[in-house]
């Protein structure tokens, strides 16, 4: 031992002591992702990127070096001789991670490199363990659905349109949008309905679109004839109800008329909505921040959430929505656009949220409170200079899962097994954000809408001088309608509580309905030949005459939808696609190389998209539910086939450690009994 240092006579070479001896390097990173605004930012930092400089810029002033980006840059991009690509998690499947390090080594270089940086997440975890599965595992196979009258009715929309408002004396000219030249939706009423609805009802040309449409197309029987009648007669009524709706803030009628499903969407078919950062005499697109889906901005842009951007945090903290008007700013009277009708349980525990107002909770009988949500059209940061970033991650509410906004009907639905099952076409299904429980505070600052309630934020109090009775008080929210398949399932034999997987009284009765709704889900995408990410699956609390359960719900993923749910929501079609899926699974879960699977892994009933669903996730129990909706016995062998030899290890166990343990039988089931006299009894957990 020595009381003090030292010195080393001959210290190594070691990285950190070359690193002191080098000179500086500049080392430039900037953003580069869809969310980088405006379009002519995005081009300038790519170009700056490439090392293509104008006159009047030089490469050590101007310069990038690194270009932090999303999965924007993923397919299809050539951003120049990249030698190095580094990935801050691990992609979600083998062509993602393909996709992103084909980004480096484009322009012949003798090599470039990949690094991928895996967080503590499960599915990070597996494939840093198992490499050759993100490199070389089978991509899925793409697909192209025919089948579907819903996909043809609004490619026909869109010819039909097209040809009619081509047909006018005076077609509108000098959209913006990549769905058509259609005008603004403002003027449909009063500037072109009349002339569009007689060449809909009387030109001959509305019937060689449908047929050459429906030409080879796998349709029913009579589907063309139904597509060609709705064009004639009630397409021209359908665009007059989307203009007139409330909802859609789009001022390009076939922009609006793509979000609203009546025209195909080029892109993804989203309720778009801007966060806006005012500035002074700025330009419309330079005041947009970032833009998101309604569905996840009621979360990322909610009061008080903090968004990083170039380096900066933002607080957003209302809402408001700007226009440009013949080179003005005008600013829409109703940013928060008309309310509907909700009501919640009182109860935290159990929180259920229900379409309309009910006075009373479906599920636990306890009081329910009206509410009003809110569809947000436009979102707003506070005003003055947003923070330097400080490394801390960005602060906002969690995003919750969707509930359903109606009361499935089984009267009028099937019984599949021991399920009942019913189809609710063009219900809603509702995202709701009411700031945990608090609801929001709603107070105006001229046409803006703010919130200023103090918990919501890090800094300073906003707008002091709004501090007073608010204008108004809710949630706000996605309201978004598609065709919704529900399965009750209240007669299993042999399990549950009278049939009934009770979640509040058996700990397993919530993951294995929660696993089954998995299992169904990609037996569904299995028989449609999609990806599982086409369809969501969820699950809602609903009481029956015995407990509480859950019932399933599967839907189409994209708002605009497909007609999915619809068509697998058929007894026969049904109960075959289950069948199919459960007998081939069944031979491969149970397989040797399965066999260190406990639970559920990425070759069961993982994956990318339901990974925060990952711990409530069993094959095992998946199988048992899935047999059971078929008519078949509980497996019990499958949880109890080596319940002696589980039962020994633990024994052995305890009794290595000084315990007094011993394995006995109980009426055909295994015991673990302690001195004590208190036994474990393993049976299967439904």
């Amino acid at each position: 031992m020595t009381s003090g240092f030292e010195p080393i006579s001959e210290p190594e070479y070691d990285y950190y002591r070359w690193l002191s001896k080098e000179p500086a390097h500049r080392l430039n990173v900037e953003e580069l992702t869809g969310q980088t605004k405006p379009l002519s930012e995005q081009r300038r930092r790519q170009r700056l990127f490439k090392k293509a400089f104008l006159d009047d810029e030089l490469e050590p002033v101007h310069g990038i070096d690194t270009v932090s980006v999303t999965t924007t840059m993923e397919v299809g991009v050539d951003i120049g001789s990249l030698e190095l690509v580094m990935m801050a998690n691990m992609p979600p499947q083998r062509f993602n991670y393909q996709q992103r390090v084909g980004r480096a080594g484009r322009m012949g270089q003798s090599f470039s490199n990949a690094l991928t940086i895996c967080r503590g997440q499960y599915h990070d975890e597996f494939y840093y363990g198992n490499p050759e599965r993100i490199t070389g595992d089978i991509p899925p196979q793409p697909y192209l659905d025919l089948s579907r009258p819903e996909i043809v009715k609004r490619v026909a929309a869109a010819e039909c349109l097209r040809r009619a408002f081509a047909s006018l004396d005076e077609p509108p000219v000098g959209t913006t949008s990549t769905h058509g030249a259609f005008g603004k939706a403002a003027e449909w009423e009063t500037v072109y309905k009349p002339d569009i609805v007689a060449w809909l009802e009387g030109d001959a040309e509305v019937a060689s679109i449908v047929a050459g449409l429906c030409y080879l197309a796998p349709l029913a029987q009579g589907q063309p004839a139904e597509i060609e009648r709705y064009c004639r007669k009630e397409l021209a009524d359908h665009v007059a109800r989307i203009v007139s709706d409330g909802r859609y803030i789009q001022v390009e009628l076939s922009e609006r008329l793509a979000t609203a499903a009546v025209l195909p969407m080029f892109g993804f078919p989203t309720q778009s909505r801007n966060l806006f950062k005012f500035k002074r005499d700025a330009r419309l697109e330079d005041m947009v921040l970032s833009d998101r889906a309604l569905d996840h901005a009621v979360w990322a842009f909610s009061p008080g959430s903090e968004i990083p951007k170039d380096k900066q945090i933002h607080t957003a903290c209302g809402f408001e929505l700007l226009r440009e008007n013949r080179g003005r700013i005008d600013r829409d009277l109703d940013p928060l656009g008309p309310s509907l009708e909700f009501s919640k349980c009182s109860d935290s525990d159990c929180g259920l949220v229900m379409q309309g107002v009910v006075e009373t909770c479906e599920v636990c009988g306890e009081f329910a409170m009206k509410f009003d949500l809110y569809q947000p059209k436009g979102f707003i940061t506070t005003p003055g200079q947003p923070r330097d970033y400080d490394g801390q991650r960005q602060r906002g509410p969690a995003l919750s899962p969707p509930v359903l906004a109606f009361r499935p009907n089984y009267v009028n639905g099937f019984a599949l097994g021991p399920a009942r099952v019913a189809l609710a076409p063009d219900e809603p299904i509702a995202l709701v954000n009411d700031n945990g429980g608090e609801f929001f505070k709603f107070r105006r600052n001229y046409n803006a809408i703010i919130v200023i309630d103090e918990h919501l934020y890090r800094d300073r109090q906003l707008f002091p001088e709004l501090d007073g009775d608010p204008e108004a008080e809710g949630a706000i929210g996605a309201v978004f309608k598609t065709d919704v398949m529900t399965m009750l399932l209240e007669n299993l034999p042999g399990v549950g509580y009278n049939g009934v997987l009770d979640v509040n009284g058996q700990k397993a009765a919530g993951a294995a309905l929660t696993s089954f709704g998995e299992f169904l889900k990609m037996a569904a995408a299995r028989e449609l030949d999609v990806d599982p990410a086409e369809l969501r699956v969820g699950t809602q609390q609903r009481r029956t005459d015995s407990c509480v359960t859950r019932l399933l719900y599967i839907a189409d993923a994209l708002e605009n939808g497909a007609g999915y749910s619809r068509h697998i929501c058929d007894p026969d079609r049904l109960r075959d696609l289950l069948g199919t899926h459960c007998a081939d699974v069944k031979k491969n879960w149970h397989e040797p190389t399965h066999a260190d699977c406990d639970r559920s892994c990425p070759d069961c009933l993982r994956n990318y998209n339901n990974r925060f669903l990952h711990a409530s996730l069993d094959w095992r129990l998946a199988l048992n539910v899935a047999e059971l909706v078929l008519g078949e016995p509980l497996d019990t062998v499958r949880w109890l086939g080596n319940a002696n030899g589980n039962a020994r290890r633990f024994s052995d166990l305890c009794n290595h450690h000084e315990g007094n343990v011993v394995v006995e039988q109980a009426e055909g089931l295994v015991a673990v009994t302690g001195s004590g006299r208190l036994s474990l009894v393993l049976s299967h957990p439904l």
